[in-house]
């Protein structure tokens, strides 16, 4: 499965001082975790895992949690940027944007 990097979570005391790279993947076929590497796992909807974050961080590494963040700012950012792109290609073609 090819890989996208995401984000680079930089070294800090929840990450044990090292840096971390996140990354994407799509696949199709079903993933099987390496269950020597993980205790447990499940797909959940982002929406649930920030509700159970802000709920019980205690059921989560800091890592995981730093992680968590960095990766939610950088989704709500890249929304925005595309919800803003329409309006930036609208005035960069000299027309008048829409309303």
């Amino acid at each position: 499965m090819p890989l996208e990097k995401v984000l680079k979570v930089p070294a800090s005391q929840s990450t044990d001082q090292e840096f971390v790279w996140l990354y994407r993947g799509l696949t199709f076929g079903d993933l099987v975790p390496n269950k020597s590497e993980i205790e447990q796992g499940a797909f959940l909807p982002p929406t649930i895992i920030d509700r159970w974050t802000s709920a019980r961080p205690q059921d989560f590494a800091p890592g995981f949690l730093e992680c968590w963040k960095a990766y939610r700012r950088k989704t709500r950012s890249d929304r925005q940027a595309a919800l803003e792109l329409p309006h930036i290609l609208t005035k960069a073609s000299g027309a008048r944007s829409p309303g």
